[in-house]
């Protein structure tokens, strides 16, 4: 497995703006406990959390769109809480280590 990223090297590859993100926002680590899931294609990155994650995930979705350019954030709710990440494959590269656990 690889190293988990530098978080700066992250903001810059990802294209975030870190001072637009709001604060409180839930960071990854917050969202971590209720992942039930992640699944990678080419161009998307799915993770389900447990539904209880609801409210956070949704929040996190929003305060991302918010600051990171070019990168799709979607949640859909149904039985268990489902975020798609659309980007290009080595910010989805990123993106998977930050919500893959050690």
């Amino acid at each position: 497995m690889m190293a988990k990223p530098n978080p700066e090297d992250v903001i810059e590859l990802l294209a975030c703006d870190i001072a637009s993100r709001p604060r409180g926002a839930p960071m990854p680590s917050a969202l971590a406990p209720y992942i039930h899931s992640i699944h990678r294609t080419a161009d998307a990155l799915a993770i389900a959390f447990a539904p209880e994650a609801a409210d956070a995930v949704t929040a996190f979705a929003a305060a991302e769109s918010s600051c990171c350019a070019g990168i799709g954030w979607s949640v859909e709710r149904s039985p268990t809480v489902r975020l798609t990440i659309t980007a290009a494959p080595e910010q989805l590269d990123a993106i998977e280590q930050i919500f893959t656990p050690a």
